[in-house]
Formats: structure tokens, C-alpha cells, sequence
């Protein structure tokens, strides 16, 4: 996305619904439109519904780079199995990196994100999970800018349910919160009402 994008309605690179096995490697989504306002840029690097597919590998040749986005990678479920994998790619200055909206069994290793752009709003966060169960986060880099009045979120979980879920050895710099956990997000042995 560069100047000669004029238009502000939102504006995904890649869109997929009810698909499966597509593999992304070495692809760029980077937004360097400088003619609009950062509150009118809505650009998504990859939105999905109900899709599989993966995104990088575990070479870090096949690398992926979303760059000053609202969104790099929105990956929602309505009805279905399918799934997505994250790996070895960077997120550098988006609002959000990566968004799993009831998405089960997602992977998101390797990567690194460094948040965000002050002036895309007052929030940035790394990656975002509503709901969905099975996920496997780790191994992932979670860098903050220390920007005064912002506030960035390395991680939030929300409402994944008692499954038992694994966010492991992640690395946080320079976040507000590293990992922020709201609703229920385990199973209680002792108080399982």
C-alpha cells in the first residue's frame, strides 16, 4: 500500500473464507501510505474466516513481514476445524499483530513483534486470542516503544476456556502488560463451578 491508495474504506491484502492449505513464504504486507491520516488507515495484511492455512515456516528464510498496519493477520472461526500457523515472522509497528477470534488449535512460534505506532491510537498489542482453545504461543519476541501515554499489551488472552492451553517462553521487553488474561481462561480442580 503506498500513496497512489487513496480510499478509506478498509482495505485487506489477502482475504480468505472456508479454505485450506494455503502457505504464505517471504511475502511483505506493509502499509507506506504517508498521504492519509493514520485514523483512516484500516489496512489488514491477511483476513480470514473459517480458513487454514499457515504463514512463514520453521525456516527463517520463509519469513513474512506486516509492517504499519491496523491488523496483520485476523484469523476468525464461525463453524469448521480449520486452523492457522504463525511462524518466524515479524510484526513491526501495527496497531495489533496478530488477532484469533475463536480460532482452535492455532500456532504462533517464533515470531517477533515490536509494537506499535503512537499515533495509530492509545493501544498496541502484540497478539490478541478471543476465545478458541488449544493454542500453542511460544518461543515469541513481545517489544514495547515506552511511548508516554500509550499503552501496550504484549499478549491478551480473553475467554479461552478450561482447556489446558500453553503460552510458553515468550520474551517481553518494554510492555505496560506482557501477558493479560481476562475471563476464564483455565480449569479450577478445586472449584469446578
Amino acid at each position: 500500500i503506498d500513496n497512489n491508495y487513496r480510499n478509506t474504506d478498509p482495505i485487506h491484502r489477502v482475504t480468505m473464507w472456508d479454505v485450506d492449505g494455503v502457505q504464505f513464504k517471504k511475502c511483505n504486507f506493509i502499509n507506506n501510505n504517508t498521504n492519509l491520516p493514520d485514523a483512516q488507515q484500516n489496512f489488514y495484511g491477511i483476513y480470514s474466516i473459517d480458513a487454514g492455512y499457515k504463514v512463514g515456516s520453521n525456516s527463517a528464510a520463509d519469513a513474512c513481514t506486516f509492517q504499519k498496519l491496523s491488523c496483520g493477520i485476523k484469523a476468525t472461526r464461525a463453524a469448521g476445524n480449520h486452523t492457522i500457523s504463525v511462524q518466524r515472522s515479524n510484526f513491526t509497528g501495527n496497531t495489533v499483530g496478530i488477532i484469533t477470534q475463536n480460532v482452535n488449535t492455532a500456532k504462533i512460534v517464533n515470531n517477533t513483534f515490536t509494537l506499535h505506532n503512537p499515533a495509530r491510537g492509545n493501544l498496541g498489542f502484540g497478539l490478541i486470542v478471543y476465545t478458541g482453545t488449544g493454542y500453542n504461543i511460544q518461543k515469541n519476541t513481545f517489544i514495547g516503544n515506552n511511548v508516554a501515554n500509550k499503552t501496550e499489551i504484549g499478549i491478551w488472552v480473553n475467554n479461552t476456556g478450561p482447556d489446558n492451553n500453553r503460552i510458553y517462553n515468550n520474551t517481553f521487553t518494554k510492555l505496560d502488560y506482557a501477558n493479560l488474561a481476562l475471563g476464564d481462561n483455565r480449569n479450577d480442580p478445586l472449584n469446578p463451578d
